[in-house]
């Protein structure tokens, strides 16, 4: 009961946080958060595929 009313809480803050955000014109608020999600992911999942695409062990190879 505790975990819905927690995520039912996070999500009316987001929202909120979105509402505030498209009134004070910086553009539309929902849609900067989700963009801020995807991008705040990207260092890692670039790093992920460089180590995957290149061999950093410095071993000759085998």
């Amino acid at each position: 009961m505790y975990v819905v009313l927690i995520m039912m809480a996070g999500s009316m803050l987001a929202v909120w946080l979105g509402d505030q955000i498209t009134n004070k014109g910086i553009g539309n608020g929902v849609s900067l958060l989700i963009f801020t999600g995807i991008v705040s992911n990207l260092p890692s999942s670039f790093i992920s595929t460089f180590n995957n695409l290149v061999d950093t062990s410095g071993k000759a190879g085998d």
